[in-house]
């Protein structure tokens, strides 16, 4: 029971009222006492913590305590389903002001004849505090009884619902005894064959009805489209759809029509489907795309724009365009109007194709033609986007500086080596190192682009710097050049004399530069690799100083503690700012193997973009891909005068797709569909709409 001692705010209402667990609805009568209480509280406008009036208090805690009333319910478990029996669904439903609810009971009979009926489930809602008509509760609740079961067999019986009491509520005490919340009404017990009837309304309810009744106009018209059909097997189409070029198909229906005239009925318009219509009333419903052009038939049945135009000079084609839905015919006659006006914009082409037609929802269909187009996807350069990737571990552990580096070449730089004006420049470039984890920068010269000119450039990079543990390049040819190479002299090194060298160049690098103090307090020797590295060669590294005042530090121990801070810091304070996505904020669908995609080049306008198909993808650890391999027509050709293929991996941001794998480049000069081989399988057809 709930402790009387408590305040009874707001909040503990709604506390105590959750506590009410009735999955199936058998306590919907006590529960929607609880719902409409609520639904006073929020008209009252209480804050949430604050006590409830007297008035709404004595209401609550009268509910409250009939709530131990609960406990005398005996609810049975079992529905009386046996094998063999008939099993019917009753379902009801009902409305009040205050609420609506639906009930459903199950009522079998056994093979004796025995007939059982037993509730099974059932669902209230209050009604909302804006007033609503009985009316439009009713039909809230026959909306609810639908729900609640997926087929059920709906029956209304206003003057004996259980419904009732669920719409208007019962005291636990009622509840207990109400014959009819438990057993349905008397009509469903009398057998299979029971009926029921609406009853009659009142003059009230009558009223109401007439005031929320609402006019309804009916336009009934007939469409008839006349086509020429291909027949395949057991397939036929419209001639129309099986071009995709407008020129051909008018050519072939020009050729056809002298075929078609003496073998069957054929008119002007059926070849290309013009719209025509036989209608039985005048008036067009207020729903339809085309009211507002204020459409009429010509003297051959054509479909036209009235419009607003009647009085200009234009001729009758532009005042009164054919109005044309949406279909094959639309498509082609977007398609010409495309190549017409040479690719060209939204705007261009829909005053292009209004000079004879008016399309139903042509600035879309344009938009979508010119957005599948090959040739404007090119120039447009939309290119391929993807959420940027978590940050890789190099650039989020602390290491020592350099150790995990990038690198890139920028330039040509133009140097004259030399005093004398007459000595020729020669082009370099500047090899830039970036420590992946401070941003610490390293700039060395290049003398070209080969591989033993970046090897120089990585000597003098480690001779300074130490050498790394990673190093990552976009894979340039020098970089790739100087991998192999590296490789094998090390290689060749390792078998000789790799191990003696090693041992020799730590130990020299690790001597002491002064003499060692006697004294255990004296310090650290000074050696060559202090300089190098910032530690002896042949040393590991110093574990994480103990937290101490700096005056009981040694002073190495005090630099050691110095880096240490720095790299805390950087723990603390940068990292942080690598959080967000500046860029590339959301998840885009992957490229997929077999797409047909263009290669963004830097300096290159699109129309050499090189065109490849994607065969590989490379995702990452959340699955989204942003690397791909791309196969690509190099510029060479095999003996046979075939292109060489050649691949290459790039990423998404510089890739421009055309079309998917299942789709084909779309060919402005041919045709997609077949050719009419044989006429025999020509056919005038009507088609109704």
């Amino acid at each position: 029971m709930i402790d009387d001692t408590s305040m009874h705010t707001k909040r503990r209402v709604l506390s105590d009222v959750a506590k009410l667990y009735d999955p199936t609805g058998v306590l919907a009568p006590v529960v929607v006492l609880a719902k409409l209480f609520i639904q006073d509280l929020w008209k009252a406008g209480l804050p949430w913590d604050a006590e409830l009036p007297a008035e709404l208090l004595n209401t609550w805690l009268i509910f409250r305590n009939s709530l131990q009333d609960i406990s005398r319910l005996r609810i049975p478990r079992w529905l009386g389903i046996r094998v063999g029996s008939l099993v019917h669904l009753h379902g009801f439903c009902d409305a009040s002001s205050k609420a609506y609810a639906s009930v459903v009971y199950v009522q079998t009979i056994d093979n004796s004849g025995t007939l059982r009926t037993v509730l099974v489930s059932a669902k209230s809602k209050i009604a909302p505090i804006k007033d609503v008509t009985i009316p439009r509760l009713e039909l809230c609740g026959a909306h609810l009884l639908t729900k609640t079961l997926d087929n059920v067999r709906k029956a209304l019986d206003l003057q004996d619902a259980p419904s009732d009491c669920a719409s208007r509520g019962l005291s636990p005490a009622l509840l207990a005894e109400h014959h009819l919340w438990w057993t349905g009404p008397t009509c469903i017990h009398r057998g299979v064959g029971c009926t029921m009837s609406l009853p009659a309304l009142t003059e009230e309810e009558e009223q109401l009805s007439i005031a929320e009744s609402r006019p309804v106009s009916i336009f009934v018209s007939r469409a008839d489209y006349q086509w020429i059909m291909t027949s395949t097997k057991d397939k036929r189409t419209p001639l129309v759809e099986k071009f995709s070029k407008l020129s051909r198909l008018l050519n072939t229906t020009v050729w056809l029509r002298r075929w078609l005239q003496e073998r069957c009925s054929f008119s002007r318009r059926a070849a290309m489907g013009v719209t025509s219509a036989r209608s039985t009333s005048t008036r067009i419903v207020g729903r339809s795309q085309i009211i507002a052009l204020n459409p009429f038939l010509d003297t051959d049945g054509i479909l036209r724009v009235g419009g607003r135009l009647t009085n200009t000079d234009l001729d009758e084609a532009h005042r009164h365009q054919i109005i044309i839905p949406r279909g094959a015919l639309a498509y082609l006659l977007v398609s010409d109007a495309h190549t017409r006006c040479l690719h060209g914009g939204i705007q261009q082409m829909l005053q292009f194709l209004r000079q004879r037609f008016w399309l139903i929802g042509a600035r879309a269909q344009v938009k979508s033609f010119i957005w599948t187009c090959t040739t404007c996807r090119r120039y447009l350069q939309i290119l391929q986007r993807q959420q940027m990737a978590s940050l890789p571990k190099e650039r989020v552990l602390v290491a020592p500086p350099f150790s995990r580096s990038g690198l890139d070449y920028c330039g040509p730089f133009h140097v004259r080596v030399g005093m004398h004006r007459a000595t020729p420049t020669t082009k370099t470039y500047a090899a830039i190192f970036v420590c992946m984890a401070s941003r610490a920068v390293h700039i060395e010269l290049a003398e070209d682009l080969s591989t033993q000119a970046f090897i120089d450039v990585y000597d003098r990079f480690i001779s300074r710097r130490g050498i790394c543990t990673t190093l990552y390049s976009d894979n340039g040819t020098q970089f790739v050049g100087a991998n192999c190479q590296m490789q094998e002299d090390l290689r060749n090194w390792v078998a000789t004399y790799a191990q003696q060298h090693l041992a020799a160049e730590a130990c020299l690098n690790s001597r002491p530069l002064i003499a060692l103090y006697d004294d255990p307090e004296g310090g650290i020797a000074l050696t060559p690799g202090d300089f190098l590295i910032g530690r002896p060669l042949n040393c590991r590294p110093d574990p994480p100083l103990p937290e101490a005042p700096e005056n009981r530090l040694r002073y190495w121990q005090r630099l050691q503690k110095m880096l240490e801070h720095f790299w805390r810091r950087w723990q603390s304070e940068y990292l942080q700012t690598l959080q967000t996505r500046n860029k590339w904020t959301r998840a885009e669908p992957n490229v997929q193997r077999g797409d047909i995609v263009l290669i963004r080049g830097e300096n290159l306008p699109p129309s050499v973009w090189r065109m490849g198909r994607v065969i590989d993808v490379h995702p990452g650890s959340d699955g989204l891909v942003r690397t791909v391999t791309i196969e690509y027509n190099a510029n060479q050709r095999s003996s046979n005068g075939i292109p060489i293929k050649q691949r290459c991996q790039r990423p998404v941001q510089k890739l421009c797709r055309l079309t998917g794998p299942a789709e084909e480049l779309l060919n402005r000069e041919g045709s997609a569909g077949q050719d009419v081989q044989d006429l025999s399988t020509l056919e005038c057809s009507p088609v109704h709409n």
